[in-house]
């Protein structure tokens, strides 16, 4: 997730909801979603397992997300979030249960990686 605040942020997830399970790349800005079936948000594809690899990309103007069934080969997902609209203080795994009564279940992940370059780390 790139999240500036709870009304704008980018996400890039593995989802479950009235439409079953999905991988979602969604943009809220200023409270609003930008969500379109089968391009921001896809049905899980069959070959989606237990583990899976989610990636976010950027060239410095532009986010894109991909995701892997394998860890080897990434399938592009959603559309690209233009940096300047998700002014991003804050990057990093997340887990909601969202506006539900279902029972909360624990988020795992195994990793993050973060690839800054070296004038990117020296400036943190």
């Amino acid at each position: 997730m790139l999240w500036a605040s709870d009304s704008t942020y980018a996400k890039l997830d593995v989802g479950h909801g009235s439409r079953g399970k999905t991988l979602e790349f969604i943009q809220r800005k200023s409270g609003s979603d930008r969500n379109v079936w089968l391009t921001d948000s896809i049905p899980a594809p069959a070959t989606l397992g237990e583990r899976v690899w989610l990636r976010l990309t950027s060239n410095g103007t532009q986010v894109t997300a991909s995701y892997s069934v394998n860890g080897t080969s990434f399938v592009a997902l959603g559309q690209p979030v233009l940096l300047s609209s998700v002014p991003a203080t804050k990057i990093g795994p997340f887990a909601l249960r969202g506006a539900t009564s279902a029972q909360e279940i624990a988020g795992v992940f195994d990793w993050f990686q973060w690839k800054p370059t070296a004038a990117e780390l020296a400036a943190c």
